[in-house]
């Protein structure tokens, strides 16, 4: 319960001094007191009293459990997300690209400020997908671009199947009726699977869906990087890379962390 509080709030565990002499102990060992001193029984087995060294208050074990809290988190996630796009993707996949590598981008956008400008490219590629006016703003050229930021959905040979599918497909809209009044990569979308269409150019659907999903994973990414300057803070600032992904989706995530239960968390400790 107090690395559950002191994770959601974003606050450091240990203090400068967790001597038994000291007036102050640390977040996690003064936040720990006050819990156990609410309820004799509990107060009858912590700090002091605990069997032998059982204290289950040093760096290791709160780092397992917060290892265990991250995990049941992000399992909780891909569980969320269920099999629409996330079918091949293996846990070691996952922490590598969406976890390991994600945080080393967020270390360059600090250094040089590159997603600021990949950012403008995205939605300028974004851009082409638009309907209006028959499809007006259509850039083959862009799409191709947009597609090569998803190397694990494009391959080299699916890239050429996508500059084909392109040709046909804007060919298509601009001939159909029923796509002249869409407003929207969002209503494309819909009238795409309504249509069908879907079916017929699945690599299109597929730069249309993750278009759509792109603005929500950058305020993903823009909220990662607030959240590490709260958790990566002048008292942190010797803290591990590992450590600090822990911290961040157990902060970023809250409201799933929140849903999962203390059993399960400890049954993965």
């Amino acid at each position: 319960m107090c690395l559950r509080y002191l994770l959601m709030q974003g606050l450091a565990f240990r203090g400068n001094d967790e001597s038994e002499n000291s007036l102050n102990q640390g977040n996690f060992l003064e936040l720990l007191k006050v819990l156990a001193s609410c309820n004799e029984e509990i107060n009858n087995i912590v700090l002091k009293n605990a069997s032998d060294n059982l204290k289950l208050t040093s760096p290791d074990i709160q780092r397992d459990i917060i290892n265990a809290a991250a995990t049941e988190t992000t399992k909780a996630i891909i569980t969320d997300l269920g099999d629409d796009l996330s079918e091949e993707m293996t846990n070691l996949y996952h922490y590598r690209v969406e976890l390991f590598y994600s945080m080393i981008d967020i270390r360059f956008q600090e250094l040089n400020n590159q997603f600021d400008e990949v950012n403008t490219n995205l939605l300028l590629y974004m851009a082409c997908l638009d309907p209006k006016d028959s499809f007006s703003a259509f850039g083959m050229g862009k799409l191709i671009q947009l597609a090569k930021f998803y190397l694990c959905e494009f391959s080299p040979v699916a890239l050429i199947e996508l500059e084909s599918q392109l040709k046909n497909f804007v060919f298509d809209m601009r001939m159909d009726k029923k796509f002249f009044e869409i407003s929207g990569i969002g209503g494309l979308f819909e009238k795409m699977v309504a249509t069908r269409k879907h079916i017929v150019f699945p690599l299109v659907y597929l730069i249309v869906k993750l278009s759509l999903i792109l603005p929500v994973a950058i305020a993903t990414v823009e909220r990662a990087f607030s959240a590490m300057n709260i958790i990566k803070s002048s008292l942190r600032n010797r803290m591990g890379d590992e450590l600090l992904n822990y911290y961040l989706v157990t902060y970023i995530e809250r409201d799933l962390f929140a849903s999962i239960d203390n059993t399960v968390i400890m049954n993965r400790f």
